[in-house]
């Protein structure tokens, strides 16, 4: 039994005793006192410390998990509303783009809406790609992604440029699995079908990664300091045919 010190009443165990100092005497206690209540859940300053550094913990949780979602999950792929309409793809001056020329591909959109920039390497068989060299620079013609001033970094100056966009604006055509340049097709594949007067190299090596992920170059929409990386590579031992003369999409 506890005796309250404060009136007579008496009680049967220390919880209901604490209760009844904080419901009819709370300016008389003390500091142990009021963290004894705090802990039973009944003080009139809100939740127990525990209780409160454990909400703050799941808060946080809760917000990470959010944020990854957003940021990193669903496989490299941009949502629906980063995501421009789907048009032609782009006509980079002096370049062809092979079978990927034909499909359509998402288009950016508000030009003139960002400026952001990032590091890229692509290198296609060996060759290292210099993307200071002219041909590969084109900033009057290809507004939205360019490389420009004589600069190996990517330039973005509009809204839901992809990965196949950026690329296909420069010099090369690209699919999820497949890569064309200067007249050769690589691809993971073994369809050997291809447009008049390009070689296919079927089951090639064909990679897209941005920072360090592999990413679907058709949906992954470049955000402002995007490392992007692309190695395409002919198989060992060789599975290329040769020029072909019956033109079809890419697999």
């Amino acid at each position: 039994m506890t005796d309250c010190e404060h009136c007579s009443e008496t009680f049967e165990d220390e919880a209901a005793y604490l209760r009844h100092l904080g419901d009819e005497h709370p300016g008389e206690m003390g500091p142990i006192e009021r963290r004894r209540l705090d802990e039973l859940g009944g003080g009139e300053s809100g939740p127990s410390t525990p209780l409160l550094v454990a909400g703050i913990a799941v808060g946080a949780l809760l917000l990470a998990v959010i944020l990854y979602t957003l940021t990193i999950g669903g496989g490299g792929s941009a949502s629906a509303s980063e995501l421009g309409e789907l048009g032609p793809a782009p006509n980079p001056p002096g370049h062809q783009l092979g079978p990927a020329g034909s499909d359509e591909v998402y288009r950016p959109y508000s030009i003139g809406s960002a400026h952001e920039h990032g590091p890229i390497s692509v290198n296609v068989d060996g060759q290292q790609i210099d993307f200071r060299r002219p041909e590969f620079q084109h900033p009057r013609e290809m507004r939205a992604f360019h490389f420009e001033a004589g600069e190996r970094r990517w330039h973005v100056h509009a809204t839901g440029v992809t990965v196949e966009y950026a690329l296909e604006a420069t010099a090369f055509g690209v699919t999820n699995t497949s890569f064309a340049y200067d007249g050769v097709v690589y691809r993971r594949g073994s369809n050997a079908q291809g447009p008049d007067g390009w070689t296919v190299v079927t089951n090639a090596t064909v990679v897209y990664e941005v920072n360090g992920e592999p990413v679907a170059p058709e949906t992954y929409v470049l955000q402002d300091g995007d490392s992007v990386s692309v190695r395409v590579e002919a198989p060992a031992g060789g599975s290329t045919n040769g020029t072909t003369t019956n033109a079809s999409a890419l697999a």
